[in-house]
């Protein structure tokens, strides 16, 4: 049964979910990177996951629907893991996603989108599945430098 009234509602409603791509990551020498699709390990790529609302989806709801898909999506990733709380989901610095990246706010995708780009579109959104094993914690990260070098791609 439709609890829409009428057509603008639901157009409200569908306005207020998105869907955003996650990729496989890891350290390598200090550094996070990408793996990428046709890594020899067959474990790495991108995946499209939602949809989301963009003021109440959490880390733990996009890291789970990520490793579901990459399970159904991917054969290599799908023997080598079994459980996704091995996982974090992790921006493309390789930090973990709780709060925004200045740790002004919790972490919300309309909240992260204003931080990175408020004119960027959700769909272009990157975050990563890291195993928690191979977590590697930064400092002296500076995002500007992230921002300034995210132009170029």
């Amino acid at each position: 049964m439709c609890s829409f009234v009428n057509n603008l509602d639901f157009l409200k409603f569908a306005l207020n979910l998105l869907q955003i791509r996650v990729g496989h990551g890891h350290f390598k020498n200090g550094l996070f990177s990408r793996i990428s699709a046709t890594n020899l390990s067959g474990t790495g790529g991108t995946v499209v996951v939602g949809p989301f609302s963009k003021k109440t989806a959490t880390a733990e709801e996009i890291r789970n629907a990520a490793f579901l898909k990459f399970t159904q999506q991917n054969k290599g990733f799908a023997r080598k893991y079994k459980y996704q709380e091995k996982f974090y989901l992790v921006y493309p610095d390789g930090s973990i996603v709780e709060n925004l990246p200045d740790g002004s706010a919790d972490f919300t995708l309309e909240g992260y989108r204003n931080f990175v780009d408020p004119l960027k579109r959700y769909d272009r959104l990157r975050l990563y599945l890291c195993e928690k094993s191979r977590l590697c914690l930064k400092k002296n990260f500076s995002w500007s430098y992230f921002i300034t070098l995210q132009c170029f791609f």
